[in-house]
């Protein structure tokens, strides 16, 4: 490829077709591997599960060939039945055989023929080729973890490419501070010294970052103009979406096998084939030879009694039928299962019949929408479809039906866009209001009532007065924070909370004409883009920095506030400024001494930045700056703040609660902060490709400019210097000291100060309404819903509980290791070794740029730093005030060196839900530090005031403490942080403590409202990566003594309790650790089903390793609410970039479906439940007649009876009637209480308690049936033998009830006392009529398996129509047989018997113990229905307690 060639890239055609080739390629070198003989030993092991066939089942049936064979020859009566036999037996034998073989072909090959269907899209493409820029999502779209895409030159245009679709040879743009999504070389320039620099390779995984060319921190202390970091163009080298291919064909066959094939093979191979047939071969060749031994004259030949009897005995137990039948059946279950889910996805008439949420609160409910109506053709043609494996579902490998039947966890591992809508929604409003001083008005709920001494009351949100001046002049400001509601229909649209928040219009218009011209400006998309990767890729430099920058759509809440779309059209964009600052350096020893002793966990703060937007008005040609960032630089910018109706200067206060609100709320939810500033100035140049870098020292805000630009000294100033309170305005921040025309990089800053404040949007990723109702249907079915998050505990936690998860004690575990931990806080590395370290990088494709949402608070050190705002005369915020000063780490604080305000000011920070409460009184426990008040109290010389309590508080904390108390919180606090579980102390803390000072005080909180006052000197936020966020050192972490880091997981398991089993939530998830964590759940015997994002290429090795796999498309997250993802291609059937895309990583998954379809997963449990409950009761059913035949049969030999059962009369019980009975149980109505089961677990092997009471149950009912029959059979031989010495004069006849009767006594050889000769009719007669009896048993029976936990009284059997239609046809079948056989031996018998010779009690018995039979299996039902429920009461009680080593089981 030239260099030409390099710059514009691959075509979408040729790219397509290199990525065509190499997986084709690598799929021929998968498919040929391995040989015939070593999938023949690999199929027929022993070992095998999922294999119908082993080499014991074939060996078994060849040798009862070769007896029957045998028998045959050396039978001297020549019996032609035993070689006919034999040769059925070879018949069944072959056919089972090349079905299995044909089974397990299709099952190696099933992923092999999905990829190959894969292939054929591709091709597709290739033909249509038809894909424009527009058919990608757009570049400049908000980066998720759930998508990976990268900027790619494809037809001489830049696109945003899926990862999936990159190919060797294309030409990337790799943005500065990424992660490199596959192995590639920058592209030579012509400059040899560059090329020469750039030669080497880059791997997959690895950071690009251009940044280290720039100057070291230290060497400024001015602020710079650096220019913006460019995306690079580098050459792919290979493709990468190959390694992932090679890994799905590779682990296709590791996955579990299903419990349904677990539990076939534990009963039939392992029970059956090992053990029970080698016993019953053995007694009865044992009782056989004793009787042949003993008893020579009354029994058959040699042959008979030690050769055809044993086979006949185990022929029932033979694999003659049941894997055919076996597989008939599970595929019969698939089959419906993905007709039904085919129905319910893409038929909108069907649609309207899934209730809303899809939850299964009602049982007509579930009843009507299982009843779905199919029809037949369409099933059949589903059923052969899965049978000849023509299905994309790997219904062998992953089957649908097996998983969804049994499944014990349903697993996410990814959250935005498929748990949560893509875009975070704006949840509340912060704005500055003031009002006339000692105001009654009541704005909202969000409130504190206090009473000062004089009895004047005061409410308000927040409210704090300034001291009055010397001039007598009070101030009064109060902040408002508006609640917002997302649509659960629409993730965009927003509504107030509070129906009288118009009133605040006044103080919102300058927040929406910010939205509209900032962050919802289109012109600037590409801009921001820009500055966020710069920030990103800035921050690699300093360890102690993580860049944080978040900007999403606001219109929706600009329409609302009363902007319409086209009002941004007034204003014109010129230009785009972005400003950032560094992290202050912290003192190196102090922190190595404190991470040597591992007291202290270091983590990464954020690195403030703000972008602003200048814009000129159309219609007056004025000019206005609109700002939006982090809090920490908007807030140092500006001097006054929007009350509304005037411009007001900041103070100490105001200045203090909004750096306060925004910590707080930064703790689980996105806050960005919004000024603006109107501009006289001229641009003399262009200084949208310029970002600010602005020294570390923010006294550069106000100290060298403090003359130059309009900071809040002056706005004090003036108030001291007029004799009347100040209130400013727009025009008069256009003063005589202005800022001169903008020509250099100091003017530029200047013209940056001295803004207005404007307001906070907090915003929060909100769960979807349907998988809210998807989680509370699953745990009511017993069906653990468990998030694998990669944020950090704190942000897990409360979008679990949004989902409705249990994320507070003992409910969430984090996967982090430890060892990794202390890898990343070593910081005696250089910055490249610890650039992993610096971002936290865990997955191979995360976001370029960091959501706000990587923030945690920690807990600091032993030292409380005095604010540097405090003594340097400015404001700061948390992680610049954060940082350790001169003042060594680890003294303690003296009194009188710890910061105190000038005056009381209470804190209240509204919460809306109590999970969010909880979690921010944990953050107020960890961020005070060991001596620091985390109340400051009353200064001595304040006046004592009284607060009243709210009626709805839930908490109340007391605002005045002493000293002594704070050292006793302190020691309660370390107490509680060693001990494991919960104590008092923690209670006492969450619901409030008072002092023992003087002066008794209470204050109410409302609404979660938290009523302490944190100096923000106390926080430290940091970014809380897939693996470095370790939360115990932040005081957050859970309490309980559960394991923490993937490497702790099995040996807590083993030797402490299985509570990381009945976790609901993991925190600081990998792909590697989520992969290992499945495995361990399915080591356990959890049955896994894993839900993730079709766009995320991480997820491929976690879609391998659970049981079964469903990929969903995301939500992709928007720009903007007016502006469209992605577009469809002119052809309706062709496929977009993100559906090929989808359909590659979707490879490995079951099923495939579109985010608003999660509904149908509990139908799809439903229905699959009711399947495994159908094909347990077949299985059962079946199995149990086939032993009956046999102990029948061995109790034959016991009662030293002639044999009651013939060849022919087995083989075709075995083969006909049984099975078809037991089919009859397919039919089975809808059990109502289904989604009410607790499964139990997946295992190799039989609980010893389950299978004496199934051997109890199974000799109850089926030994008293047997014993009955072989009475039956004696008494009617006894009968034939009274008859025939009455007839016959000149032949001694010895009627004996146990040897069968002696017709032959002085014949010289006799055989079965003469029973195989003359008498020969009256033995079939017997044995035909107990077969009858026996048939007849069995349908009972069967009518009694129809509903195995209702009684017959209760539910009526005759609703399962199979049933109905198969026992008639069944009863005529064994009738036709009957005669059948009769017209045979009376037309070659000497002696003819008929039904009137038959002893009329044997008549009573037949018709009469089919009734008491019934009773009988009703009274073994009501034992079984008792401890069943009991069992499942023990599994819910087992599911829902998460007591661990302190459960009481």
């Amino acid at each position: 490829m030239n260099a030409a060639e390099m710059v514009t890239g691959h075509s979408t055609v040729d790219a397509l077709r290199i990525l065509h080739h190499e997986l084709k390629q690598r799929l021929s070198q998968h498919q040929n591997r391995g040989g015939v003989t070593s999938d023949w030993i690999r199929f027929l092991h022993h070992a095998n599960a999922y294999s119908l066939y082993h080499w014991t089942s074939v060996s078994f049936i060849c040798g009862c060939i070769l007896l029957l064979i045998i028998a045959y020859i050396v039978d001297e009566l020549g019996n032609s039945w035993l070689i006919l036999e034999a040769i059925i037996l070879f018949l069944l034998l072959t056919v089972n055989l090349c079905f299995a073989t044909w089974d397990d072909w299709l099952r190696r090959n099933e992923l092999f023929d999905k990829a190959s269907r894969v292939m054929v899209k591709i091709e597709a493409c290739i033909k249509q080729g038809i894909w424009c820029p527009l058919n990608y999502i757009d570049l400049n779209c908000p980066s998720s973890q759930c998508v990976s895409l990268q900027w790619t030159i494809r037809d001489s245009s830049v696109i945003n490419l899926p990862v999936g679709l990159l190919v060797e040879g294309d030409v990337i743009l790799l943005r500065p501070g990424q992660v490199i999504p596959a192995k590639c070389q920058k592209i030579k320039t012509g400059d040899y010294e560059d090329d020469l620099a750039n030669m080497a390779e880059f791997k997959a995984g690895d950071f690009y970052n251009p940044a280290q060319n720039l100057p070291e921190l230290e060497l400024f202390s001015k602020i710079e103009g650096r220019e913006p970091l460019k995306p690079q163009a580098f050459l792919v080298l290979e493709t990468p979406f190959v390694k992932n291919f090679s890994q799905i064909l590779e682990k296709s066959f590791l996955r579990p096998v299903g419990m349904l094939d677990n539990e076939r093979f534990a009963a039939y191979s392992i029970w059956i084939e090992r053990r029970i047939l080698p016993l019953i071969v053995f007694l009865m060749i044992l009782t056989n030879a004793l009787r042949y031994a003993f008893l020579h004259n009354e029994v058959g030949t040699l042959s008979d009694m030690i050769l055809v009897l044993t086979v006949n005995s185990v022929v029932p137990l033979l694999a003659l039928v049941f894997p055919i039948v076996w597989r008939l059946l599970d595929a019969w279950g698939v089959a419906k299962v993905i007709l039904t889910f085919e129905e319910y996805t893409q038929t909108s008439r069907v649609k309207k019949r899934i209730p809303s949420g899809g939850s299964f609160k009602s049982e007509a409910s579930l009843e009507g929408t299982l009843d779905l109506k199919l029809l037949w053709t369409d099933f059949f043609q589903a059923w052969k479809d899965v049978m000849v494996g023509q299905t994309d579902t790997l219904a062998r490998t992953a089957n649908l039906a097996q998983v969804f039947g049994n499944m014990t966890s349903f697993c996410c591992v990814d959250k935005k866009g498929v748990l949560s809508w893509p875009n975070p929604t704006a949840e509340k409003v912060f704005i500055l209001t003031s009002r006339p001083p000692h105001s009654h008005h009541r704005p909202r709920r969000h409130s504190v009532k206090c009473k000062v001494p004089d009895g004047d009351p005061v409410a308000d949100d927040l409210s704090f007065h300034h001291n009055k001046n010397e001039h007598g002049f009070p101030t009064e400001v109060s902040f408002q924070v508006l609640d917002l509601t997302q649509d659960t229909k629409n993730h965009y649209g927003l509504r107030f909370d509070d129906p009288s928040w118009s009133k605040y219009l006044s103080s919102l218009k300058p927040l929406g004409l910010n939205i509209l011209l900032n962050t919802c400006n289109m012109e600037t998309t590409y801009k921001y883009t820009e500055f966020a990767d710069h920030v990103t890729c800035v921050s690699l430099k300093r360890e102690e920095a993580v860049p944080v920058v978040n900007r999403r759509c606001f219109c929706e809440l600009a329409n609302i506030i009363g902007f319409s779309e086209k009002a941004s059209a007034n204003f014109t964009t010129e230009q785009t400024l972005g400003m950032y600052r560094h992290i202050p350096p912290e003192s190196t020893s102090s922190e190595r001494k404190l991470e040597s002793s591992k007291s202290f966990l270091r983590y990464k703060m954020p690195m403030p930045n703000v972008f602003s937007v200048v814009v000129s008005d159309n219609c007056t040609g004025s000019r206005h700056l609109f700002s939006q960032g982090m809090s920490d630089l908007v807030l140092d910018s500006c001097s006054d703040f929007w009350d509304g109706e005037k411009i007001q200067p900041l103070g100490e206060a105001e200045r203090k609660k909004i750096a306060d609100f925004y910590h707080r709320t930064s703790m689980s939810s996105y806050c960005t902060a919004f000024s603006y500033r109107p501009l006289t100035e001229s641009f003399g140049g262009e200084f949208s490709d310029i970002y600010l870098e602005v020294p570390e020292d923010v006294v550069a805000f106000h100290g060298p400019y403090v003359n130059k630009s309009y900071g809040f000294n002056q706005y004090e100033k003036r108030l001291l210097m007029n004799d009347r309170p100040y209130h400013g305005s727009a025009e008069s921040l256009l003063l005589d000291d202005m800022v001169p025309d903008v020509h250099d990089i100091e003017s530029c800053f200047r013209l940056q100060c001295s803004q207005v404040f404007i307001g906070m949007i907090t915003m929060q990723y909100q769960a979807k309404q349907d998988i809210v109702d998807l989680i509370e249907s699953l745990e009511s079915a017993c069906i653990r819903f468990v998030h694998f998050s990669k944020e950090n505990e704190l942000r897990s936690r409360v979008f679990s509980e949004k989902m409705g998860l249990e994320a507070g004690w003992n409910c969430h575990i984090s996967l982090a290791s430890e060892k990794a931990l202390e890898s990343k806080v070593d910081v005696s590395g250089s910055l490249e070794n610890n650039r992993e370290a610096s971002i936290g990088y865990e997955s191979q494709y995360p976001s370029q740029v960091l959501d706000d949402e990587d923030l945690i608070a920690i807990k600091g050190s032993s030292t409380v730093l005095r604010p540097s705002w405090l003594r340097s005369g400015r404001y700061g915020s948390a992680p610049e005030v954060a940082t350790t000063q001169s003042q060594s780490i680890g003294s303690p604080m003296t009194p009188d060196k710890a910061p105190r305000l000038s005056q009381d000011v209470v804190n209240v920070i509204p919460q809306d839900c109590s999970a969010e409460a909880d979690t921010l009184r944990e953050i107020d426990r960890a961020v005070a530090g060991p001596t620091t008040p985390l109340l400051h109290h009353r200064s001595s010389d304040s006046a004592p005031s009284t607060c009243r309590q709210h009626p709805s508080a839930h908490a109340t904390v007391s605002l005045a403490a002493k000293s002594e108390s704070r050292s006793s919180l302190h020691r309660t606090r370390k107490r509680s942080s060693i001990d494991h579980r919960p104590t008092s102390n923690d209670q006492f803390f969450e619901k409030g403590f008072a002092g023992d000072g003087d002066v008794p005080e209470s204050c109410g909180l409302h609404h979660g409202s938290i009523l302490v006052d944190v100096p923000s000197d106390t926080y430290m936020l940091s970014r809380a990566s897939s693996s470095d966020s370790f939360s115990r050192a932040v005081g957050l972490n859970n309490q309980a003594k559960l394991p923490r880091g993937i490497e702790n997981i099995r040996p807590h398991i083993k030797n402490v309790d299985n509570v990381p089993l009945q976790v609901s939530l993991f925190t600081d998830c990998t792909a590697q650790t989520t992969q290992e964590m499945f495995c361990i759940l399915q080591e356990f015997g959890e049955v896994t089903c894993c839900i993730g994002s079709s766009a995320n290429v991480e997820n491929t090795g976690v879609f391998l390793q659970a049981d079964c796999s469903l990929a969903v498309e995301p939500t992709y997250p928007q720009i903007c609410i007016h502006h469209s993802v992605i577009e469809k291609p002119s052809l309706s059937s062709s496929l977009t970039p993100m559906e090929l895309s989808a359909e590659l990583h979707s490879i490995p998954c079951s099923l495939y479906f579109a985010t608003d379809d999660h509904s149908v997963i509990i139908h799809l449990v439903a229905l699959a439940r009711h399947h495994c409950e159908r094909i347990r009761n077949v299985s059962k059913l079946y199995l149990m007649c086939q032993l009956s035949l046999v102990l029948f049969q061995l109790l034959n030999s016991v009662f030293l009876l002639p044999p009651a059962l013939p060849p022919n009369v087995i083989l075709w019980l075995t083969v006909v009637i049984v099975p078809l009975l037991s089919i009859t149980l397919m039919g089975n109505p809808l059990n109502r209480k289904i989604l009410q089961m607790a499964q139990g677990k997946n295992r190799s092997h039989f609980a010893k308690q389950t299978l004496l009471e199934e051997l109890i149950y199974f000799f109850i009912r089926y030994i008293p049936t047997i014993v009955i029959c072989l009475f039956c059979h004696g008494l009617n031989l006894l009968t034939f033998c009274q008859t025939a010495s009455d007839s016959t004069a000149n032949v001694t006849v010895s009627c004996h009830l146990l040897f069968g009767a002696r017709l032959s006594e002085d014949a010289s050889e006799p055989v079965w006392n003469g029973w195989y000769d003359r008498h020969h009719s009256g033995l079939v007669l017997s044995q035909q009529l107990i077969t009858f009896e026996l048939v007849l048993c069995f349908v009972i029976i069967s009518l009694c398996s129809i509903h195995r936990l209702s009684y017959l009284w209760n539910t009526s059997p005759f609703v399962n129509r199979l049933w109905c239609a198969v026992t008639p046809i069944v009863i005529l079948l064994q009738l036709i047989f009957f005669i059948g056989n009769m017209s045979s031996s009376s037309s070659r018998a000497e002696v003819a018997y008929s039904l009137g010779d038959i002893h009329v009690a044997v008549w009573v018995v037949t018709f009469v113990w089919p009734l008491l039979l019934v009773v009988l299996h009703e009274l073994v039902k009501r034992r079984e229905i008792k401890m069943w429920v009991r069992h499942q009461k023990r599994a819910r009680l087992d599911f829902g307690t998460k007591l661990g080593m302190n459960s009481p089981f």
